[in-house]
């Protein structure tokens, strides 16, 4: 949640119900990230935040204008002394938490994170940064600045626009470029809110509207002040009328919106319309209440707040051995007490001295210094991959093992989220030559067998194709959210199925979604329509909270011994389908063929296919190294070569 100044000019009045909306707002983010349950849309209260930071610093601008003192230098310094000490303290203890904790591609993350939190571009190195391979959002303890990020990037040009504007001498001027501004990136968040949802939710362009709106909102009286808005714009809706519908906007999109849905897209328009008329109903009941003290002082921390309480979390979700959801509730409420604690201290002992305290040159060059010694960090962070120095050597093997784990895909034939089926070709995907052609079909699950039915591919005469789409399962007319391609991807695979005229069609998935008996059928009658060939179905790999070389670090810190090669230690057994997937298998009379039966026994599944760390069968949570794509080949191949012998091959 980006941070907002409370009028500082001595003609601009304070109102305690904006920072009242602010102490809704944080509250509402806090509650999504830690008691989801409760506001699942929660997340609605950063674009609240946004609208409250239009409206107050459109308005400080636009007055000392008026007044004939405004200073871009004055301006940018203010800016400095508001967000740089609180977010220096919150960095570097969350860059001290991470040495400790974190796995090394997970600090080298953080890294990146750091570069972009300490240089305000923390929106586009995670934009740069989500892929089916990324970290899950929960593991990221910096995620969350993604919004300073844009409204430090708003305003580095918008002072420069208003000024440009008051210079033509007619008041209208600001006004109109600021609508033109707001609608063409609505309009930009609508088009591309399907199409390609992260850049949509982390670019400044589709999200300066929301500051945008706010900033209409200040420019919209005459005396072109925060304070004024409310007396001197006529509404439709009367002053009590505006308060409780704009408050009822918010708390509904709060309690209504999931974060399964596209966002922001439309849906934001609602609590940015609802924070537009609760800020103009100044005076109303609703703005009464919300200029009570315990709230007031709420939104007073919010800043800090907004920065301590998301690393907190992460860090206690990375302690667990179990997802976000099983962190017993008492102990996200203890983060979530402890971060109120921190932002608190944060604000009486080193917000406020550094703010308030008279301007001096000095201050702003070593708070600037000192960000751009943490960005140095980060990018040295980066380079040294994570400092794998950090972890015992026995340990280190498998990380190093980990991270080269995909360098034997197909990388054109494995297509991020965002990637039209366009991208395939045959030239990258498809063995030239005249022997019985395997057919991969799947996500990121068969792009890993790859590696291993093509070692397999010396001496023998078959061909491999790998067609494989990120989060995709090889199932027809399936949309999956997130993965706006999916349905036209795996179209586009089924017609090239149908042009090479593969012996053998391969499906594996994760099979985490789209694994219905139904939907299985309706794949598997399209493809014996169009071709002759043998259909395999491979289940879903062993699942590994957190990952398994995170467990063979957690497993190291526990008895200084690698993992036993066949291990429960952190194995995630919720979310197999393997009765499903052989009913459905069974009933169409299909080969099916399972991944854990290969890897996994009774006392646990395979942590490694030999005597050392190089030989760890998981790169992550699920995805299989060389060596256990090797290993799973070996059973494999035989049975795929039975099937294109049967059909005369």
């Amino acid at each position: 949640m980006p941070p907002t100044g409370s009028p500082t000019s001595q003609t601009l009045r304070y109102r305690p119900d904006i920072d009242g909306l602010r102490g809704v707002a944080v509250l509402l983010v806090v509650i999504f990230h830690a008691v989801p349950g409760n506001a699942p849309g929660g997340f609605v209260g950063v674009d609240v935040f946004f609208v409250i930071s239009g409206f107050l610093i459109t308005g400080i601008i636009l007055n000392d204008q008026q007044r004939q003192r405004f200073s871009f230098a004055n301006f940018y310094a203010r800016r400095v002394r508001r967000i740089f000490p609180a977010l220096i303290v919150v960095l570097l203890a969350t860059y001290a938490a991470g040495w400790r904790y974190l796995m090394p591609d997970a600090f080298a993350s953080l890294g990146r994170n750091l570069m972009g939190a300490a240089a305000f571009v923390s929106n586009f190195v995670l934009w740069s940064e989500v892929g089916y391979f990324d970290f899950a959002a929960n593991a990221k303890p910096l995620l969350h600045l993604w919004s300073l990020g844009v409204e430090e990037q708003f305003y580095i040009f918008w002072p420069l626009t208003l000024w440009l504007a008051a210079r033509t001498g007619r008041r209208s001027t600001g006004k109109v470029i600021a609508w033109g501004l707001l609608l063409a990136s609505f309009a930009l968040n609508l088009a591309v809110s399907g199409s390609s949802p992260s850049a949509d939710f982390y670019l400044p362009v589709t999200r300066i509207w929301e500051i945008l709106s706010g900033a209409v909102l200040a420019m919209s009286t005459a005396s072109a002040t925060p304070s004024a808005a409310p007396q001197q714009k006529r509404w439709v809706f009367s002053v009590e009328a505006r308060g409780v519908i704009g408050f009822a906007l918010i708390i509904w999109a709060a309690l209504a919106f999931k974060r399964q849905m596209i966002f922001p897209g439309w849906r934001a328009a609602v609590p940015v319309i609802g924070a537009i008329l609760v800020i103009s109903a100044q005076h109303s009941w609703i703005n009464r209440q919300l200029s009570r003290s315990a709230i007031v002082y709420l939104g007073l921390i919010s800043y800090p707040l907004y920065l301590w309480h998301w690393p907190l979390l992460a860090y206690l979700r990375d302690s667990m051995p179990d997802t976000t959801d099983r962190v017993p509730e008492w102990q996200r409420l203890a983060a979530v007490a402890l971060s109120v604690a921190l932002a608190a201290a944060t604000y009486h002992f080193i917000e406020k001295p550094i703010r308030f305290r008279p301007p001096r040159a000095r201050y702003i060059v070593a708070l600037g210094t000192t960000a751009a010694a943490l960005a140095g960090l980060g990018a040295v962070t980066v380079l040294e991959d994570g400092f794998y120095v950090r972890l015992p050597p026995m340990i280190r093997d498998v990380f190093v093992v980990a991270a080269a784990s995909d360098a034997g895909w197909r990388p054109s034939c494995m297509l991020g989220p965002e990637l039209t089926a366009s991208a395939f070709s045959d030239e990258a995907c498809l063995d030239k030559g005249t022997g019985p052609l395997i057919f991969l079909w799947g996500d990121s699950a068969a792009a890993t067998l790859y590696p291993g039915l093509h070692k397999l591919q010396e001496g023998s005469r078959f061909r491999l194709a790998v067609f494989a789409q990120s989060a995709c399962p090889p199932i027809l007319d399936l949309d999956i959210p997130g993965r706006p391609n999916c349905r036209a991807g795996n179209n586009a695979v089924l017609a090239t199925i149908a042009r090479v005229k593969p012996q053998v069609v391969v499906l594996h998935s994760m099979w985490l979604t789209g694994y219905d008996g139904a939907d299985l059928e309706r794949t598997v009658t399209a493809i014996r329509e169009r071709v002759s060939a043998r259909i395999e179905v491979v289940g879903p790999p062993p699942f590994w909270k957190d990952g398994l070389p995170q467990a063979y670090l957690q497993y190291y810190k526990l008895t200084s011994s690698l993992l036993p090669v066949y291990s429960r230690f952190h194995l995630d057994d919720s979310a197999t389908v393997e009765d499903s997937l052989r009913a459905a298998a069974a009933r169409l009379r299909i080969d099916y063929f399972s991944e854990r039966d290969v890897l996994c026994r009774q006392d646990g599944c395979l942590t490694r296919t030999g005597d050392g760390p190089k030989d760890v069968t998981a790169s992550d949570w699920a995805h299989l190294t060389e060596a256990s794509s090797a290993y799973v080949a070996a059973q494999l191949l035989p049975r795929l070569v039975q099937l294109f012998e049967a059909a005369g091959h």
